[in-house]
């Protein structure tokens, strides 16, 4: 007797999937385990409840005995089933007892399990039972500590054989309602949840399902196995199979099996309505001593038993009942989907998987060079738009050495408060707008507390100096105008004169100001709102002083406390009862006006709130305050030529080379942040090639310092040359209203700023110069120059290559055999696959070839 499954897959598409599985075989060794790179071919599932005759159904559908059957819980992982044909010429060439087929075993743990995976060597068809419990309890036992209960870990059987058949078969643990004795509590979830592992696997959406109930039971509704294929919606592609139909017969009706045959005509009201129907099956007895050596003859007579109890029980109702009509009805439709929807379905799946493989390969970057120069020429683009010099860039790392303090942050009550920046400035000044007072010197508001002096408050100079009330009104009170206006005093230029010539020395500079309230006319949030002085503006711009003071007094609110300190009643019972008056302010000493000065902050912007203190300072934040910046202490030492003349000089060496240092270290962190940007910019255009990257660095780091050398070098002969340090110290160090700083500064940056542009990174890359520099760094240090332009990812690169050719090749195979073959079993011509834009062809059932997969 022929295998029932086998009659029926001669006369389908076993021609044709036999061709797609050599097209598999064809995978380059390198990407084997890709899954993409599988047809995702139809595979057959079964589920049920425990002892339904799951296992011993697919026994029969396959003709092997493979799965153990005893009476408590048999299967206890999934067992894949894989039958793949081998003709008998290739078979002829193994073993003599393998002339008939032979298996291999796979053991496949989960991701958690304590297990490694293994492999079978041959094996003839009888030794695969007893392999097959013998790693089931090892599986069980790793998972549960005992061999209990059920695992996700499968056993994957593969036979090859002369059979004509290529199809997956799936047998699952049968679902339990209840846990036994020794077993783990949630028996029934796990149980479900490995069916449903398998119904609803995205991987494999090409599943049909034969859901196994007994005949015997009096509600086939109730069944799990029913209910799990309609949570999942895979009741188009479920055929139901009512097993243990010979003990099914009802006494008490005048036909015992007027039941079954309702169910099977879906004419009974307890039956689920099922895609493929329904078909009963007669099952053999399993729990015998030689269950696990069962032949091929027994379970042919099984069947051909089954057979003769239909034909004499249910005669007029055969087409439905035994193992080859679940065979050839479950066959016949996975034929007919796989000729229809699923070609549209692979060929998308195909399709997707090339649109990914391209979107990786471009993501590598096309660019293959073939050669250095290629290489170098195609990152010069990049280096000429980032190597042109900035002169905002470099007011960054050379701050004007006499000032650019850690900025105003020694106004604060308490530390990590956010540095100022020249965006805090609300400029009043006529000639510098807000939105261009990023020219300032950028270390005037913070910087490297090692080279400066930070801002302190100057309370010699203070808010009634320059402000108060005028002179032809002495009714109006003294702190605001009769116009509601703070009235500049008629001597506040003189007082800052006379101060700057008595107090402050050359390379001073003194700010101007108050603090601004977000709500405050003309103000775009919390900032100061003032103006700065150098000692050379008062000489030359006495009328821009006295037009920035008027500005500022307009700004000043003229009632006892300011939106800030109304903003924060709340807060004011904490104040000190003893707090002073306007008309005190600046009396403090030392950083007194620090807490006081910007206590009532939002929080928004660079400020934060700080505990309010009214400690010897100025309570009302609105009041004109005056800050000084002081030259460093070293710098405007007195260097008078006396009879020591080797003190003399020491004195002048000593503070040569701290400008020099100052200078060398500045340049260096410039030229350094150069590289780092160059670098930055050129990996992100491309950064496959890592070896040329490193070997960049390591030059540019030669150029930094080659540079850096050079720049100072220069910079040292003009100290020399001009007496910067000595007789002209004054005239070099003092800062000028010219962008606030000093000519000193000015410059270390012209120096340091033409010097870059003269050495650009650029010009080496244009010039070609960078190429040959590039070949002598690999000849030092041992590196192959081949080794430059080739790319990280050469592998990746190669496998991704391999893959889209690969699926290409399944592509157009795909085409090819569903399109220009002809049945030779049904002598019909195959329907041409749909195109992209085309609506598929369907010849599957009317309600199956409308599910969507």
């Amino acid at each position: 007797m022929s295998n029932p499954l086998e009659e029926r897959f001669r006369r389908s598409w076993f021609e044709h999937l036999s061709r797609l599985r050599e097209v598999e075989a064809a995978c380059a060794p390198e990407i084997e385990g890709d899954p993409a790179l599988r047809y995702s071919v139809p595979r057959i599932v079964c589920i049920g409840e425990e002892s339904s005759g799951k296992s011993s159904t697919l026994e029969r559908v396959a003709m092997m005995s493979v799965f153990p059957s005893d009476e408590r819980l048999c299967t206890r992982v999934p067992i894949e089933l894989r039958l793949r044909h081998r003709d008998r010429e290739s078979l002829a060439k193994e073993e003599e007892r393998f002339r008939d087929g032979y298996v291999v075993m796979k053991m496949a743990p989960g991701e958690d399990s304590k297990l490694n995976a293994d492999v079978s060597s041959q094996m003839h068809p009888d030794e695969v039972p007893a392999q097959v419990r013998t790693w089931m309890e090892e599986l069980v036992a790793a998972a549960n500590g005992k061999v209990t209960g059920v695992t996700d870990d499968r056993i994957i059987i593969e036979l090859y054989s002369p059979l004509c058949v290529n199809l997956d078969l799936i047998d699952l643990p049968g679902i339990v309602a209840g846990s036994i004795p020794g077993e783990p509590t949630d028996m029934m979830d796990r149980t479900r949840n490995l069916s449903a592992s398998f119904l609803n696997d995205k991987a494999h959406p090409h599943t049909f399902v034969i859901a196994v109930a007994s005949a015997r039971e009096a509600r086939i509704r109730n069944s799990q196995a029913m209910e799990l294929v309609q949570r999942y919606n895979k009741v188009q592609f479920t055929i139901g199979a009512l097993t243990m139909a010979d003990l099914s017969a009802d006494s008490r009706r005048e036909s015992p099996y007027t039941r079954l045959i309702e169910r099977l005509n879906a004419q009974a009201d307890d039956t689920p309505e099922l895609g493929l129907g329904y078909v009963a099956l007669k099952n053999r007895d399993t729990v015998t001593a030689t269950r696990e050596n069962q032949s091929r003859e027994e379970l042919e007579k099984a069947n051909q038993d089954e057979k003769e109890w239909f034909a004499e029980h249910l005669s007029g109702h055969t087409e439905r009942c035994g193992i080859e009509s679940l065979v050839d009805r479950l066959v016949q439709k996975v034929d007919e989907y796989t000729r229809g929807p699923w070609i549209v379905a692979e060929r998308e799946r195909i399709e997707t998987e090339l649109v990914k493989v391209r979107q990786e390969l471009s993501d590598m970057g096309e660019f293959l060079p073939n050669d250095l120069n290629e290489l170098i020429s195609y990152f010069s683009s990049e280096i000429e738009k980032q190597c042109k010099p900035s002169f905002e860039t470099l007011l960054e790392f050379v701050p004007t050495v006499t000032s650019g303090s850690a900025g105003l942050q020694d106004i604060y009550d308490a530390a990590n408060f956010t540095i100022w920046q020249h965006s805090d400035i609300h400029s009043l000044m006529p000639s510098i707008s807000p939105t261009t007072l990023k020219t300032f010197d950028g270390r005037m508001f913070y910087g490297e507390p090692t080279f400066t002096k930070r801002w302190s408050p100057f309370v010699k100079i203070t808010h009634k100096h320059l402000f108060g009330q005028d002179t032809q009104t002495p009714e109006t009170p003294s702190h605001a105008s009769s116009n509601g206006v703070w009235t500049m005093r008629r001597d506040a230029i003189n007082t800052i004169s006379d101060h700057f010539n008595q107090t402050f020395c050359n390379g001073s500079l003194l700010f101007v100001g108050r603090r601004c309230s977000y709500d405050d006319d003309g103000c775009g949030g919390d900032k100061l709102v003032g103006f700065f002085i150098t000692q050379d503006m008062i000489q030359q711009r006495r009328h821009d002083i006295q037009t920035m003071l008027a500005a500022l007094g307009k700004r000043v609110p003229t009632d006892n406390r300011s939106p800030w300190t109304k903003r924060e009643n709340h807060e004011s019972d904490s104040q000190d009862s003893n707090s002073q008056s306007p008309n005190n302010v600046g009396t403090g000493t030392g950083f007194d006006f620090a807490p006081n000065l910007f206590t009532q902050r939002a929080e928004r912007g660079p400020f934060r709130r700080a505990r309010r203190s009214t400690r010897g300072g100025l309570e009302q934040d609105g009041e004109v305050v005056v800050l000084y910046h002081p030259a460093r202490p070293a710098f405007r030492a007195k260097l008078e030529i006396s009879e020591d003349l080797e003190k003399y000089y020491e004195n002048v060496l000593h503070l040569r080379e701290s400008v020099v240092r100052i200078f060398q270290t500045n340049a260096r962190a410039f030229f350094k942040s150069s590289i780092t940007d160059v670098l930055d910019v050129l990996k992100a255009k491309d950064a496959r090639f890592s070896v040329f990257f490193e070997s960049l660095s390591v030059i540019l780091d030669d150029w930094c310092e080659v540079c850096v050398r050079n720049v100072t070098t220069e910079f040292a002969e003009w100290l020399t040359r001009t007496g910067a340090v000595s007789e002209n110290r004054d005239a070099h160090f003092q800062i000028t209203a010219s962008y606030f700083t000093n000519s000193i500064t000015r410059k270390m940056r012209e120096m340091i700023f033409f010097h870059y542009a003269d050495s650009s990174i650029a010009k080496v890359f244009e010039s070609g110069e960078l190429n040959e520099i590039m070949r002598r760094h690999c000849d030092e240090h041992n590196i192959d120059v081949d080794d430059l332009y080739v790319e990280n990812c050469v592998e990746q690169r190669k496998k991704a290559v391999m893959k889209m050719e690969m699926l290409t090749t399944m592509k157009n195979s795909l085409h090819q055999i569903f399109t220009s073959e002809v049945d030779e079993q049904s002598n019909e011509q195959l329907p041409n696959t749909p195109e992209a834009d085309a609506a598929p062809v369907p010849t599957l059932s009317h309600s199956l070839s409308r599910t969507s997969i």
